[in-house]
C-alpha cells in the first residue's frame, strides 16, 4: 500500500467487509483452476484477449470466521470461474464522504491564499475501503449450504428468518454456495471530522 498513513489494521478491516452491503469479486482466468480459454480468445499475437482478462461481479456475501460466503445460481458466466481452490479477489467499500469543510467565503479565501490546498482539503473524499484474497469453494453438503445461507440472511433479511430454510430446501437444486478461505486483508481509510 503506497500511502501507509491510510493502512487500517486487520481489525477494521474486518469491520469495513462486515459493514459493506456488498463487495466486488474477481477471478483472473490465469488463476483458474483447469481453465483453459478457447483459441479465439488469443490475440495475433498470443496474449489473452482483454475480454479474459479479469472476470469481476458484484455479489451479496456475509463474513463469518475468516470466511466470506457468497451464493449464486446454478447457471451463466460466471460458473466457468468459480472452481474450488481459484484464487479471487474481493473489494469491500464502506462508507464514501465528500466533506463539506468550508463555506464559500472560506473557500474564496483558500484559492486566494492557498490554491493547491483546494485539491487535497476541497476536492477529496472520505472514504474506507477492504480488499481480500482467498480461495473459493463450493459447498455440496446441506448442512454447510444451509448454514452459509442463514447467516446470508441474517445480514440482510433478518425479520424472515422463519422462512429461510423453507426457501433454501426448495431452491436447492438451483443453488450454488461458496465458501472464500481468506488468505490475506488489507483495507485503507480517510476519515474527516465534521
Amino acid at each position: 500500500m503506497r500511502r501507509k498513513d491510510k493502512m487500517q489494521d486487520s481489525h477494521k478491516a474486518i469491520e469495513i467487509m462486515q459493514n459493506a452491503a456488498y463487495c466486488v469479486l474477481s477471478v483472473s482466468p490465469s488463476s483458474v483452476c483447469g481453465f483453459e480459454p478457447d483459441k479465439k480468445a488469443y490475440k495475433e499475437n498470443g496474449h489473452l484477449a482483454e475480454d479474459y482478462q479479469i472476470f469481476s461481479i458484484p455479489v451479496s456475501f456475509v463474513y463469518d470466521n475468516h470466511q466470506i460466503f457468497i451464493h449464486t445460481a446454478k447457471a451463466g458466466r460466471k460458473m466457468s470461474f468459480l472452481n474450488d481452490g481459484s484464487l479471487v479477489c474481493l473489494v469491500f467499500v464502506g462508507h464514501v464522504q465528500v466533506p463539506e469543510l468550508y463555506n464559500r467565503e472560506e473557500l474564496e479565501q483558500l484559492a486566494q491564499t492557498e490554491p493547491k490546498k483546494l485539491g487535497s482539503h476541497v476536492f477529496t473524499t472520505g472514504y474506507e475501503s477492504a480488499i481480500a484474497y482467498g480461495r473459493i469453494f463450493a459447498l455440496r453438503d446441506k448442512e454447510s449450504q444451509d448454514r452459509a445461507m442463514m447467516l446470508l440472511c441474517q445480514k440482510y433479511m433478518p425479520d424472515k428468518l422463519d422462512f429461510v430454510q423453507m426457501s433454501v430446501d426448495m431452491s436447492r437444486k438451483h443453488l450454488n454456495v461458496y465458501a472464500i478461505k481468506l488468505e490475506h486483508i488489507s483495507a485503507k481509510a480517510k476519515y474527516f471530522n465534521a
